[in-house]
């Protein structure tokens, strides 16, 4: 996540940067070397031990190379942390969730690598980035400004990677979740449409109004009756 150190990946030793992931299966060696020189930065990770019959069937499933390049996506970090506050109660936490919570980070880990090796080249990755960043924060109000500060880059390059790769703008990307978002809580809430506008990331109904209808023909109101 930050910093940088070294680790041995397959029998040699190889520096470790932000965006790597590591993955070594049960029994096989690992060496980790941190702050080996006085001007390395201070690493930072997030990492997980484990085996069992779940953590079997997946390898046995999956070909993975032992060292790996991803996008940082929040939706990893967020079931990581879960993880770890999970087994950190003084019961040792459910053993349940823990294990549903590991079935998602492995879900997550299959498409992150998926995701890594279709998105191959920096821009591709960063267009990546940028589009995980819109769907964890589509339901609030999101600027260019703030997506191209969080990727260090210009807006217009910004703008342009992400509409060369995904064929829209960012706009238009962000309007599509928040309009995905809105409809979900219309058939599975009892909110009033001026509520779902609001949750949803529109801000007003009448923006949210004007949006729904262009994108589906009808009103919210005619929509949800139906």
């Amino acid at each position: 996540m930050e910093g940088n150190c070294k680790a041995l990946v397959n029998n040699e030793y190889r520096t470790i940067l932000p965006g790597h992931l590591l993955l070594f299966p049960p029994g096989e060696r690992y060496d980790l070397i941190i702050g080996e020189h006085q001007n390395d930065k201070p690493s930072g990770d997030y990492y997980v031990l484990c085996s069992g019959k779940l953590i079997d069937e997946w390898w046995q499933r999956s070909s993975q190379n032992q060292l790996t390049r991803i996008s940082t996506d929040g939706r990893l970090q967020e079931v990581w942390n879960q993880i770890i506050l999970e087994s950190r109660r003084t019961s040792g936490g459910d053993k349940r969730l823990l294990s549903l919570l590991l079935q998602a980070l492995l879900i997550l880990i299959d498409r992150a690598i998926t995701d890594a090796s279709s998105y191959s080249t920096a821009s591709a990755a960063t267009a990546l980035r940028i589009k995980y960043y819109i769907e964890s924060n589509a339901q609030r109000e999101i600027t260019i400004n703030e997506i191209a500060a969080y990727v260090s880059l210009s807006v217009s390059r910004v703008s342009h990677i992400f509409k060369n790769q995904f064929g829209m703008s960012i706009i238009k990307y962000a309007q599509q979740m928040r309009l995905h978002l809105a409809l979900e809580l219309m058939e599975n809430t009892t909110l009033n449409l001026e509520n779902i506008a609001e949750q949803s990331g529109f801000g007003s109904y009448t923006f949210f109004y004007r949006v729904f209808r262009k994108h589906y023909g009808v009103s919210p109101k005619v929509y949800r009756n139906r």
